[in-house]
């Protein structure tokens, strides 16, 4: 599901002229995967 996301979500990015913005908003998806990621790491540790 993520995948179809972020192809998708990617092509709309190509859109954005301002380059900062655009850094912006990449940095932030990239850190609200990294946290799903820890939780879901997380929550694999508490079931071990």
């Amino acid at each position: 599901m993520i995948v179809k996301f972020r192809k998708s979500f990617e092509r709309d990015l190509k859109r954005i002229e301002n380059r900062s913005v655009l850094n912006q908003v990449r940095e932030i998806i990239q850190q609200v995967e990294m946290a799903k990621e820890y939780q879901e790491v997380t929550g694999w540790l508490e079931w071990v």
